[in-house]
């Protein structure tokens, strides 16, 4: 904590995944190139009931692959075409308020943590 700020960061990770291309003879005979994701956000305590709070997911906006969906017959060139599987959107940003309600009005629960 930097006194009312915290900042924190994520990494995701993941080796490709392997899937099979009808093109080249095989099962599972190629993989998609590694996933990776850098996350950011941060959260600034207003008052001691309200806090503002930002997060935006794959910073560097890698255009992640999770897999590719093949067409069901040939071409006429004897190729099946693709088209990449990926995530519905490569950047995700979240702004949140978050206010805690109380009877007395000034209550919370950072004392308990």
């Amino acid at each position: 904590m930097i006194g009312k700020a915290e900042i924190g960061f994520s990494y995701a990770l993941a080796s490709g995944r392997s899937y099979t291309n009808p093109n080249v003879e095989g099962f599972l005979n190629q993989k998609t190139k590694s996933y990776s994701s850098l996350s950011l956000n941060w959260a600034y305590l207003l008052s001691q009931q309200k806090i503002l709070y930002f997060s935006v997911n794959n910073v560097l906006g890698t255009k992640n692959v999770n897999g590719y969906q093949y067409a069901n017959t040939a071409d006429v060139n004897n190729t099946f075409a693709r088209r990449a599987l990926r995530p519905a959107a490569d950047q995700f940003f979240f702004v949140g308020f978050f206010r805690t309600i109380s009877e007395k009005g000034t209550d919370n629960q950072l004392d308990n943590l």
